[in-house]
């Protein structure tokens, strides 16, 4: 049982770096499709892209730890069908970690145009502002680390549940 937590685990984790590496490749090149390739060598991207990832990690984080404690009550259940239980719920938790990281991404844009005016991106990448990309990334992660509690509630929703018959 507990070898079997063990790979699911890391099968999981391995799974969801790659997710996150893969949102973060989308939501990058939406931003930059008609770039050089000198925009990559600017130490703004870089920071664009470790504030992404740092987020992304984070979120995926508290979600890794909602998908141990469902694998736990899963193999306690000790389901006919275990494997595809375990798949389904982890499945779940990689859309609602994704979903979480779209929508505080996109509410960062808003926070970070308040605060540092209207700027266009590109011009910010190809001018190499770093202060501004650091400051939406730090916006990102605030928003992130305020909001995991709310992010750990949606995420015990969908956990599994073990009923015991209550006797009086």
């Amino acid at each position: 049982m507990l070898a079997q937590k063990t790979i699911s685990l890391i099968i999981i984790i391995v799974i969801g770096i790659a997710v996150n590496l893969t949102i973060i490749k989308l939501l990058l090149s939406k931003l930059y499709k008609n770039v050089d390739d000198n925009t990559f060598n600017k130490s703004s991207f870089l920071i664009e892209f470790a504030s992404l990832f740092i987020s992304s990690s984070i979120v995926f984080s508290k979600s890794l730890y909602a998908a141990n404690e469902a694998i736990d009550t899963i193999l306690k259940l000790r389901l006919p069908n275990t494997f595809f239980e375990i798949v389904k719920v982890n499945a779940v938790y990689f859309g609602l970690n994704i979903l979480w990281l779209l929508v505080l991404y996109l509410i960062s844009i808003p926070l970070t145009s308040i605060v540092m005016s209207n700027r266009i991106q590109k011009t910010e990448m190809d001018n190499n502002n770093y202060s501004f990309f650091l400051l939406k990334g730090l916006i990102l992660l605030g928003l992130i680390i305020i909001s995991l509690s709310l992010q750990e509630s949606i995420l015990k929703v969908f956990m599994p549940s073990i009923s015991t018959p209550i006797f009086h």
